[in-house]
């Protein structure tokens, strides 16, 4: 989980994320954020739901999600923040991924933010079945991300001088910004899609 990765970065079990962390998370003692690698604005996400919704997959303006109910975790603050201000008719906070699906699946909710995933359809896979997003419309996420490391340890300001190191060679030649697009996370699929919230507060 999510929480459990910031605690293990604050107290020096762990010496570096594996995948971006919120920035904002990384300011909080025994914690250092590395240079962003999502800016502000660009963390664009989808409103996902069972392929069965037809409610939901009619949706397309705020408006139309007043009915609508959500899962995520309260821990996921930029995630709850941007879903509680949508004006859904219930947010239910769900401990884990795979219980979000799950709940989505069998009909007790008819949404969750995910990222855009890749191919022509933007569908998102899971063991238990299959997402698929709400057309024409999308939200920003508030906040930059950045790998997390611990603040103190062996070797800790080697580690991070060796990865600014590797982040600038890869920013200079345009590489994080490919690997995002090619994966789907900057998708010119959604450019014309409705932002149902501001791109920054």
């Amino acid at each position: 989980p999510y929480s459990r990765m910031l605690a293990e970065l604050a107290s020096g079990r762990c010496a570096l994320s594996g995948t971006s962390l919120w920035s904002a998370d990384l300011d909080a003692p025994g914690l250092r954020a590395s240079s962003v690698l999502i800016p502000e604005g660009r963390f664009g996400a989808g409103l996902y739901t069972s392929p069965d919704n037809a409610r939901a997959l009619a949706a397309r303006t705020r408006a139309d999600l007043g009915p609508l109910r959500a899962v995520s975790n309260r821990n996921w603050k930029p995630d709850w923040r941007v879903l509680g201000a949508l004006g859904l008719a219930e947010l239910r906070h769900v401990q884990n991924w795979d219980s979000m699906v799950r709940t989505l699946l069998a009909g007790r909710a008819d949404l969750v933010l995910a990222p855009f995933q890749p191919g022509e359809e933007m569908v998102l896979q899971h063991a238990e079945g299959t997402l698929v997003p709400i057309p024409e419309v999308k939200v920003f996420l508030y906040g930059a991300r950045a790998f997390g490391l611990a603040r103190a340890g062996p070797g800790q300001e080697e580690l991070a001088r060796a990865l600014e190191r590797g982040l600038s060679a890869l920013r200079a030649e345009g590489r994080i910004e490919r690997a995002y697009r090619e994966c789907g996370f900057y998708t010119p699929r959604v450019r014309a899609w409705r932002t149902l919230n501001p791109k920054r507060e």
